[in-house]
């Protein structure tokens, strides 16, 4: 499906979801968003849920669990903030 000659779908999805954040709103479905986030109650929970799921699956894969590049030897025992983590996500916390 095509939005315009200048407009993926992706690109009217990040609209409509920053949109939503400006306003104070869930990015997923216009209910009120809780306080310092970007989800509803719902949503909330939902997120917290699939990201720890992705979390689990890559530590128990060694990936890294920010961006799911494969730690490196000498990552392989680097423990930033409780989490494992490769060199260049340990460049941006």
């Amino acid at each position: 499906m095509s939005y315009g000659p200048d407009i993926s779908k992706w690109d009217r999805r990040r609209r409509y979801e920053q949109k939503h954040r400006d306003l104070g709103l869930c990015s997923q479905c216009s209910e009120p968003a809780v306080n310092g986030t970007s989800y509803c109650e719902k949503h909330l929970v939902s997120h917290r849920k699939h990201m720890k799921e992705i979390y689990e699956k890559r530590k128990a894969e060694r990936l890294c669990v920010h961006c799911g590049r494969p730690l490196h030897e000498e990552d392989e025992n680097y423990v930033c903030h409780g989490r494992s983590s490769c060199k260049p996500s340990r460049r941006q916390i």
